[in-house]
């Protein structure tokens, strides 16, 4: 019975319905809810999809200001917002290296490690870009 598994106060309010006993219901709720995702894999999966958007970012910006000379469409705005997303995903590959390490998979944490030195990398490259550019942006103090 679905109720005996709920809290004791939404229990009480949901014995009118009939159809938190079908058993559709709890068909779908052992699909959803036996889903787990180990950690050691999501953490490198995220941290490289992140990179890979990140990088895709940085040669569009280094396009626009060495290519096209022009500043107009560059992520200048996000700025911040990409800085910090350059250090979620360098955490994110740091978790997963740890993860993977503990658990003793040794070509997963040789990929979490080459994502961390990636990830590094390319925030150094980000910030030094930053600081190289800094004249174009449109900025007043």
């Amino acid at each position: 019975m679905v109720l005996s598994r709920l809290p004791r106060w939404t229990r009480r309010s949901l014995r009118s319905c009939p159809w938190l006993d079908s058993p559709w219901l709890a068909a779908c709720k052992r699909r959803v809810f036996t889903v787990s995702l180990p950690k050691k894999d999501v953490y490198t999966g995220l941290s490289l999809a992140l990179f890979l958007l990140h990088f895709g970012v940085l040669m569009s910006d280094l396009t626009l200001h060495h290519v096209a000379q022009t500043a107009e469409r560059s992520s200048h705005r996000y700025t911040v917002t990409l800085m910090l997303s350059h250090v979620m995903s360098f955490y994110l590959s740091l978790l997963g290296s740890v993860y993977s390490l503990q658990a003793g998979a040794r070509r997963l944490s040789a990929v979490a490690l080459v994502s961390t030195c990636l990830n590094l990398t390319l925030f150094l490259a980000r910030f030094s870009f930053e600081f190289v550019v800094i004249q174009y942006r449109g900025e007043l103090y």
